[in-house]
């Protein structure tokens, strides 16, 4: 079954100096479930460069996984005391990541799922930024 859901993530990110960057969407989302893992799509529309960016949550018992597809594509994945490496791919070139995922929390319930994941950042095998991902996702 498909059906609506308002998605709200909001990402912050702790660079070297310690300064904190943030930034947050929040958009209107198709959500299913299969194989009792949940699925959230969503389109991100760029203002500047007049184009679009589809994305994929999969959220399953102790995992989660993003995946853009567009102007920026990549594919991140994040499980707990696991380090994952991936690719982010930009117009202004490919970048290697390395994702260390510190904590996940997470609550699901029947029409509300918040998410909180806690992870290093390392593009090109340097260490870039501490970050936090909160994800919120409810019925409409």
């Amino acid at each position: 079954m498909n059906k609506e859901v308002l998605v709200s993530i909001k990402g912050i990110q702790t660079l070297e100096s310690n300064q904190d960057d943030s930034m947050e969407i929040v958009t209107v989302a198709e959500y299913y479930l299969r194989n009792n893992k949940h699925y959230i799509m969503y389109e991100d529309w760029d203002d500047e460069t007049k184009t679009s960016t589809k994305n994929l949550i999969k959220i399953s018992d102790d995992l989660i996984e993003i995946q853009k597809r567009g102007t920026i594509s990549t594919n991140m994945t994040f499980k707990c005391n696991e380090v994952n490496k991936s690719f982010y791919q930009t117009p202004f070139g490919d970048f290697s990541v390395e994702i260390d995922t510190k904590d996940i929390e997470m609550s699901i319930e029947e029409k509300n799922i918040d998410i909180n994941i806690n992870y290093s950042l390392a593009i090109n095998d340097q260490h870039v930024a501490d970050n936090n991902i909160i994800i919120n996702i409810n019925e409409r």
